[in-house]
């Protein structure tokens, strides 16, 4: 009757560690393959043709980029500019025309859109802001969800120089 009982208890345990190792094996894979954007926002030249002209504020602008880095796809519906103070909200960026919304970044892969500079200063002026009232950069989910990433002291700057420089450019 002894040996009966252990028998039991030890195809008991062994189930149960085995549910529990399984369970954590399907946790771990869901939590690998969840829908993942990494933001980054950072400020660059972009000119259609084959030469830059660095005196031209119209060529500078903001890289707003979505990297996946799972295998599961991410529609991104819309992307922008969040404030320090919760009650600003935030600024949306229109989309060009090359990728419209809502827009799908494919694991893997990555999704870059340019803004100009100039267009982003002149919508913090008429809301009375400094480029050092913005936050982060995020990008929203078709489901929902907000993907956000903290602006870097260095983009600031850059934004601050060309917000009060006389010609709206860096250089």
């Amino acid at each position: 009757m002894q040996v009966g009982a252990n028998v039991f208890w030890a195809a008991l345990g062994g189930g149960i560690s085995t549910l529990i190792a399984v369970l954590s094996v399907e946790w771990l894979r869901r939590f690998l393959d969840r829908p993942l954007l990494k933001i980054e926002l950072s400020p660059g030249f972009y000119s259609g043709g084959p030469e830059i002209d660095l005196k031209d504020p119209t060529q500078y602008g903001l890289y707003f980029v979505a990297r996946n880095p799972h295998k599961v796809s991410v529609t991104v519906s819309a992307f922008g500019l969040a404030y320090k103070a919760k009650d600003l909200g935030s600024l949306e960026i229109p989309p060009r025309l090359s990728h419209p919304s809502p827009h799908e970044v494919a694991g893997g892969k990555s999704m870059e859109e340019w803004f100009p500079l100039p267009n982003l200063l002149s919508a913090l002026r008429e809301q009375g802001q400094k480029p050092s009232a913005l936050k982060s950069v995020w990008f929203r989910s078709q489901s929902g969800k907000t993907f956000r990433s903290k602006i870097k002291a260095s983009t600031i700057r850059a934004m601050e120089r060309a917000f009060n420089a006389p010609t709206g450019c860096v250089g």
